[in-house]
């Protein structure tokens, strides 16, 4: 999940606002296994982490990149 998270967080993190900060430390302390069953569609992600934040890090995966 290094990966997933990691990549979001180089890319995104300077824009995040204090709130919104907080929601993402939250989701890094989400065991991999659990957070990876919410990317991948396994199982529903639970509202309490159904976040705007959530979102933005599941689009900015889904978006085709330029390398």
């Amino acid at each position: 999940m290094d990966f997933i998270l990691g990549r979001f967080a180089r890319e995104e993190i300077g824009r995040f606002s204090d709130a919104e900060l907080d929601v993402f430390e939250k989701l890094i302390e989400v065991s991999d296994t659990e957070f990876y069953y919410w990317v991948s569609g396994r199982e529903k992600v639970p509202p309490e982490f159904d976040t705007e934040v959530f979102r933005r890090l599941l689009a900015f995966h889904a978006a085709p990149r330029t390398w």
